[in-house]
């Protein structure tokens, strides 16, 4: 469990990082025109980081980034003359230099706009923390909450329960090492109704009756991987934990929990609502493998999710 609780503090102090942020306007219209870029609105984050620029003239990374966008419009004259104003405020970016250096050939001619429009984002920014690319485009922390339904689940791998849809919900608090991976910790808990299934004996049809409810507790470590960058951005999620089942009977009166190991395959997608926070969609597989009288047995059932996410910077 220590590392859970590392986990939790670090993410924390990520997220508390964030506020300083927004006592800069420069840095605010920085970031802004940041999410412009990588969504290709190059219009309007030509506006926010000129504004940027404006607020603080000395704004390396501002001057960097309009670059990126000049260059990614094929305006490579305007793109070198943001690139030579960044080195003169940051003469050690060895990349940027070496990168302005390669393209002047290219600028010079009438053939070179073959040159593909994501060079600059890629080749220049990535090798300084003040560049946006290392610093803006990296997501710190994430929470996300999320509610939904889990539908009917079979104990046992036997037709005797009937597991009713149930409630679902839950919270994620992890860290992203870029857009695409995070890791974390995920807890939910999915509560059923569960009825015994009509049966026959003696000649004579039983009908369902009720046998109680099932609730399960579910805390795990769980990564995700995004595979887009800007729009709707699909991923998948793969779980490995603990699942806590309460079993409430109707007969007698009385409960149980039980202690099994879960594994949760997930896929799902995420809609940005601005540049912090995401709205998503998710379907997992949750799958609690155990032996029952010497027999592999399993309980499973399939949440439904709806959310929102926090992306901390």
């Amino acid at each position: 469990m220590k590392k859970y609780f590392y986990l939790l503090v670090l993410s924390l102090l990520v997220l508390a990082s964030k506020v300083s942020a927004q006592d800069d306007p420069a840095k605010q219209a920085l970031l802004q025109g940041n999410q412009y870029y990588q969504s290709q609105n190059y219009v309007e984050a030509e506006k926010s980081l000129l504004s940027a620029i404006q607020l603080n003239a000395n704004y390396a990374a501002a001057y960097q980034l309009l670059g990126n966008v000049y260059f990614a419009e094929g305006k490579k004259d305007q793109a070198m003359a943001e690139y030579r104003q960044t080195l003169v405020l940051q003469p050690d970016n060895a990349a940027l230099k070496a990168f302005v250096d390669s393209q002047q050939p290219a600028a010079a001619t009438a053939a070179a706009p073959s040159a593909p429009a994501t060079a600059a984002p890629t080749a220049a920014p990535t090798q300084t923390a003040s560049a946006p690319s290392s610093d803006l485009d990296k997501v710190h922390g994430v929470f996300a909450g999320f509610v939904g339904l889990s539908l009917g689940a079979d104990a046992f791998n036997q037709p005797s329960y009937i597991y009713s849809a149930g409630t679902h919900g839950g919270s994620f608090l992890g860290l992203a090492f870029d857009r695409h991976f995070s890791v974390g910790l995920k807890t939910s808990f999915d509560s059923f109704s569960v009825s015994y299934a009509p049966y026959s004996f003696g000649g004579v049809t039983y009908p369902a009756t009720s046998a109680g409810s099932s609730t399960f507790i579910n805390v795990m470590s769980s990564c995700k991987y995004v595979f887009l960058n800007s729009g709707f951005r699909p991923y998948v999620t793969l779980g490995l934990g603990t699942d806590i089942l309460v079993n409430t009977y109707t007969y007698g009166n009385y409960s149980q929990a039980t202690t099994i190991p879960v594994i949760e395959l997930g896929v799902g997608g995420t809609l940005p609502l601005s540049r912090e926070w995401d709205i998503f969609a998710e379907i997992d597989y949750d799958e609690l493998p155990q032996v029952v009288y010497s027999t592999y047995n399993s309980i499973s059932y399939i949440p439904i999710n709806i959310g929102v996410q926090f992306n901390a910077y």
